[in-house]
């Protein structure tokens, strides 16, 4: 009875001890490269130095969406202001304004495009043309 229990208590303590072990020695040797300061410390010679700047190498990042969410946009700028990104918002569209004439026709002409996702749609197509 001792023996299974001493065993039962021994075999898990000895494999947490072993995975300690392993990740104490991993860790000791991993090299800088591996961490995420030297990917921002990289040249702008370098194939991917473009990707580490305010845009993430994009001409602009563009956000979509009501001029009326306020909260929206306020969560954006907060959130790009602590990653150091550079946005242009561009707004968004109500569905119920689209003209009825400047709605894609899709193959089933039943199955238009309707209220926000129409909306959604206009939005996009405005931020393509910026």
């Amino acid at each position: 009875m001792l023996g299974l229990l001493r065993r039962r208590v021994l075999w898990p303590l000895g494999a947490l001890v072993l995975i300690l072990i392993v990740f104490t020695i991993q860790r000791s040797y991993s090299s800088p490269e591996s961490s995420v300061a030297h990917f921002r410390a990289l040249d702008k010679s370098d194939s991917l130095g473009h990707v580490f700047n305010s845009t993430l190498g994009f001409e602009d990042i563009l956000v979509v969406g009501m001029p009326s969410r306020t909260d929206r946009r306020d969560g954006m700028i907060l959130g790009a202001a602590l990653s150091e990104l550079k946005i242009n918002f561009v707004d968004g569209v109500r569905g119920d304004d689209v003209n009825e004439k400047a709605i894609p026709v899709p193959k089933d002409r039943n199955n238009h495009l309707k209220g926000p996702v129409l909306g959604s749609w206009r939005g996009h197509m405005n931020a393509i043309h910026e």
